[in-house]
């Protein structure tokens, strides 16, 4: 399964899901652990708002009225959402972390379609783009997203 809703570099937001048999899930998930390049579930709340680039988006919209001299909208408003808002946004739109499973996250600065990925086995500053991988064992899925926050 593949779900969209970009095809171009700014905004991108992409998932795909692979279903893998039993055999080769296990193959899979062992190789994963083994290799120490993932992250057991559930992603930490910490590493989920420098996803969704939180304290980046605030920052800007603050400059931006800075600026321009003119108000910042109101908070909480579509023009405004809150860290939490903003949060929510980027859970809301992830596939769902299943209750077990390892992730992994890559990043690549600003151009995630083409330049080099880099591993990132935390996070501590909010991120451009990111390609975010979900193994569930319960459903022998692979799900992985790939997002831009420019």
């Amino acid at each position: 399964m593949l779900v969209g809703n970009c095809i171009g570099r700014e905004g991108l937001r992409i998932t795909m899901v692979f279903a893998l048999s039993r055999a080769d899930f296990d193959r899979y998930a062992r190789n994963a652990e083994r290799s120490g390049l993932w992250q057991p579930l559930p992603i930490p709340e910490a590493v989920l708002r420098h996803l969704a680039g939180t304290r980046t988006a605030v920052e800007a919209r603050a400059r931006q009225a800075r600026e321009s001299g003119q108000p910042l909208p109101a908070a909480g408003s579509v023009y405004n959402p809150s860290e939490g808002q903003i949060l929510a946004g980027l859970i809301q739109s992830l596939p769902a972390q299943p209750p077990k499973g390892l992730y992994q996250i890559r990043t690549a600065g600003n151009d995630i379609l083409r330049a080099p990925k880099t591993i990132r086995p935390t996070l501590n500053q909010d991120v451009n783009d990111f390609m975010l991988a979900l193994l569930d064992p319960g459903t022998q899925t692979i799900a992985i997203r790939v997002s831009t926050n420019y």
